[in-house]
């Protein structure tokens, strides 16, 4: 394999050598007095380090990766500045294990070149697996390394007469991605090579598929499918995994036997739709030797699924129901074949369950619904949902209706007096109900004469109070009678 993408990821610190190398010296004096000779080996010049960076770049761009690893490891025993300390061990990181994995994906690419060389299909696709996601580790590492080359600059302004010259880091880290580029696009060339030669030097294969039933397929039944793995001049393949299917999805396993035939059931599930795709096919495991000799197969056929289909029918559709309040509900359920009897029924509204009902024996039913007095007014779809009865292979049904959640008006029935004698009291009552059901607990006010009057309504949403007349001139003639009604639940 071409060793230059081994030097891809050596050209950003290039960048840091030649700026780094300036006259500019930082380090400490070469005597200081009553000073520890191991602190000063250890003490920080720009010039030293990054001629040892210097070091490091040759080396990895000569490949010579074991004396990189044990470079970057002196390095780590350096003493910086402080402020400088986090960004030069990251940069040291990256560039070791950017290195590092340079060199084992170079490997690996190697490795599957030469068992597809060899026709060793099968070890070629586990080596290419296992590159994929070193692949994609190197591409997240580079753009750490933008980060960390950008730090370093920030970090290293203080220190440089001109930071302006580091500017080339960032031009030399597109050349990374490049690089990066290329390495994947190696990897793609052994990918589709792998695939082309599979499929044209890879044996045919072929499999039969037939399915015996009694007659008409229903939901639940069990259905047998049945065939023949074969290979070249119809030789049989034995000891074969078979995967049974539904409409592509594995079912279950079988095995050929001697003579490459196979056999298994398969329970039709219950899923209420007319057509299923029952399916045989054979596809030799990654790393068997099957997978460098054999080429995959499969057959289908496509079946009719029959069932008793659920018809629902509503007396009537409501345009609008009540807020907080039931609405009541009657309909029925039929269908021909359908079972009609004992089937549940269940109404939603923006997916909240406002009512259920059970059908009677002549699948009629009645439901009371009851969208949320929370609920905002407008429009909305009512669903119903009659659940499938699996064991008299009866479908559900799923129905839905526009309806408008308003607000009612509530009634009050109520006999006004004609008149008041003076100084007299008299008995008034009423009835007040919504919705064509009572208004039970409803807080009733009469204002007459200046004075209110208060009471509430019972179960049947009748009330009852007794009204006093005061015995004032005032008071005489026609006079106003006024009846507020405030229900126990805001709608």
């Amino acid at each position: 394999m071409d060793k230059t993408c081994k030097a891809f990821i050596f050209t950003c610190a290039v960048a840091l050598i030649l700026l780094l190398s300036t006259t500019l010296v930082l380090a400490q004096p070469s005597r200081v007095p009553h000073e520890d000779p191991e602190a000063v080996q250890g003490s920080f010049s720009a010039n030293s380090i990054f001629d040892s960076y210097s070091t490091v770049f040759q080396l990895l761009l000569g490949g010579d990766y074991s004396n990189v690893s044990s470079l970057l490891g002196d390095l780590q025993n350096v003493q910086l500045p402080a402020q400088l300390q986090s960004s030069l061990d990251l940069y040291r990181v990256l560039v070791g294990d950017i290195s590092g994995d340079i060199e084992n994906i170079e490997t690996l690419l190697d490795a599957a070149a030469g068992y597809l060389d060899s026709n060793l299909f099968g070890k070629g696709n586990d080596t290419l697996n296992t590159i994929e996601p070193m692949l994609d580790t190197l591409v997240l590492k580079t753009a750490d390394l933008k980060t960390a080359t950008g730090n370093v600059k920030t970090q290293l302004a203080g220190f440089m007469l001109d930071s302006s010259l580091f500017e080339s880091a960032y031009q030399n880290y597109q050349s990374i991605l490049n690089d990066v580029d290329s390495l994947i696009a190696n990897y793609d060339e052994l990918r589709e090579q792998l695939e082309d030669a599979i499929e044209s030097q890879g044996i045919d294969t072929n499999i039969s598929l037939n399915i015996s039933t009694g007659g008409d397929i229903y939901v639940g039944d069990v259905v047998t499918l049945s065939g023949r793995l074969a290979y070249g001049d119809n030789l049989p393949l034995a000891n074969r995994n078979i995967i049974l299917s539904i409409d592509f999805t594995p079912y279950s396993t079988v095995e050929t036997e001697s003579d490459g035939s196979y056999s298994g059931d398969i329970t039709i599930p219950y899923v209420y739709q007319a057509t299923r795709v029952l399916s045989a096919s054979y596809s030799p495991a990654p790393g068997s030797p099957d997978f460098d000799e054999y080429k995959s197969c499969y057959d289908y056929k496509e079946i009719t699924i029959h069932y008793f289909a659920t018809e629902l029918v509503l007396d009537e559709v409501p345009s609008s129901v009540l807020a907080g309040f039931g609405t009541t509900l009657s309909g029925s359920i039929g269908g021909d074949g359908a079972s009609i009897s004992q089937r549940e029924i269940r109404f939603y509204l923006k997916n909240s369950l406002v009512g259920t009902s059970i059908t009677a024996t002549d699948g009629s039913f009645t439901v009371s619904i009851e969208p949320s007095a929370d609920l905002k007014l407008g429009s909305y779809i009512l669903k119903s949902v009659i659940l499938p009865d699996n064991v008299n292979r009866t479908s559900g049904n799923v129905t839905n209706f526009p309806v408008a959640v308003v607000k009612g008006t509530p009634i009050l029935r109520f006999d006004a007096p004609r008149y008041i004698i003076s100084s007299m009291s008299r008995q008034l009552s009423g009835n007040i109900s919504y919705g064509q059901e009572p208004l039970a607990n409803a807080a009733v006010t009469i204002v007459f004469g200046g004075t209110s009057y208060d009471t509430t309504t019972d179960s049947s949403g009748d009330f009852s109070m007794l009204l006093s007349s005061p015995a004032v001139s005032i008071m005489m003639g026609n006079q106003n009678l006024d009846i507020m009604v405030e229900p126990s639940q805001q709608w």
